[in-house]
């Protein structure tokens, strides 16, 4: 019985232990939990993290992709549309969602309202995926849904220089009996050239010019007046720092032999707005850059860039592509970083300098 007595008090003296070892560790744990806990609800995080990247969209207007760029990597033409057209309405960018031809962001190419169609999207060799959306309105009772591109050659050889580049132009001006205006005259120093002031004092009038090197365009709002055809040759680079508009019944034509770069502070700082802040046909021999900060952190959202009419790149024959250095941040959940709409009245009125005949031929033995 003693031993018995001895066993149970031996037994009850390393159970209290055990419990009281337990109650050690519940509190050690809880006093760190408490800690961590303090110490997270302490620590600014500045990150977020989301799916958006930049993206691009034309309406009315058909797009051909060929080479490399900011939206083409590893032979894919990536477009990352954030809108699904299976979305209750589809998302949407400053237009009704009820309307059947809206402004959804969940195409790539949106349907005109003269023509009621969207453009081609073509993209040569290159296989295409457009995020969460498609090319175009593929639902009844528009079914379009128009891209042309994957796993087969390209029809166009990227190596052979385009009918709108610099040489070509120049040769054919010159071939023609018409020698280019020096811009020079106009502007004396091309590394701060008001268009605007010229225009308002009649000193630019409609005609063929050329910038022996670099253009930087400054000043204010550039508007190219009704019923005249300009074309602006550029022997270098062209910066656009100021918008240019373009009235009806006219053109305005830029063949550029380096890079066209569209300054940070050209577009909107309303991203749903669709004001137009650059009219007109730009061809580049190399790349057509879209500048900006592209820092949501630093700087926050870019501005959006609304263009009326055509981009040509890679002119020259050498490599040429779409350079975006732009971020709507969050914006890209909702609108594009770059829109491009058609100018068909551009190519009614198109100078005769600037046309050309598309043919093919074949030898066929007799």
């Amino acid at each position: 019985m003693f031993a018995m007595n001895k066993i149970m008090k031996i037994f009850k003296k390393k159970l209290i232990l055990a419990f009281s070892r337990i109650l050690i560790i519940l509190f050690l744990f809880l006093a760190l939990f408490y800690n961590l806990n303090v110490v997270s609800a302490d620590v600014e995080v500045n990150f977020g993290i989301n799916n958006s990247q930049p993206w691009v969209q034309t309406k009315d207007s058909d797009v051909r992709v060929e080479g490399d760029g900011s939206f083409v990597s590893g032979g894919t033409f990536t477009n990352p549309l954030p809108g699904s057209p299976s979305d209750s309405p589809a998302q949407y960018c400053n237009t009704n969602p009820n309307i059947p031809n809206g402004y959804y962001n969940s195409y790539t190419s949106l349907q005109g309202e003269e023509s009621g169609t969207p453009g081609i999207v073509f993209t040569g060799n290159n296989d295409y995926d457009f995020g969460a959306g498609l090319a175009s309105r593929q639902s009844p009772p528009d079914n379009f849904g128009w891209v042309v591109g994957g796993s087969f050659p390209a029809p166009l050889n990227t190596q052979l220089s385009r009918k709108t580049s610099y040489s070509y132009i120049y040769s054919k001006a010159r071939q023609g009996g018409l020698t280019p205006i020096a811009l020079e005259t106009i502007c004396s120093d091309l590394g701060n050239c008001d268009l605007a002031v010229a225009i308002t004092n009649g000193t630019f009038t409609h005609g063929l010019y050329n910038a022996s090197g670099n253009l930087k365009l400054t000043g204010g709002e550039v508007t190219f007046s009704q019923n005249q055809n300009f074309v602006i040759l550029v022997d270098g680079d062209l910066l656009i720092s100021t918008e240019i508009k373009v009235n009806p019944g006219s053109t305005a034509v830029f063949v550029v032999k380096g890079d066209i770069t569209v300054d940070k502070s050209i577009g909107e700082s309303d991203i749903t707005s669709t004001n137009t802040n650059l009219e007109g046909m730009y061809s580049a021999d190399n790349d057509f850059i879209i500048d900006g900060y592209h820092d949501c952190s630093a700087h926050g959202s870019d501005l959006r860039l609304n263009l009326a009419g055509n981009v040509v790149t890679g002119a020259g024959g050498s490599s040429g592509s779409l350079v975006n250095n732009r971020d709507l941040c969050d914006g890209n959940l909702i609108c594009p970083v770059f829109f491009v709409s058609a100018r068909p009245d551009f190519l009614l009125n198109l100078p005769t300098l600037m046309r050309y005949s598309n043919y093919t031929w074949q030898e066929i033995a007799p």
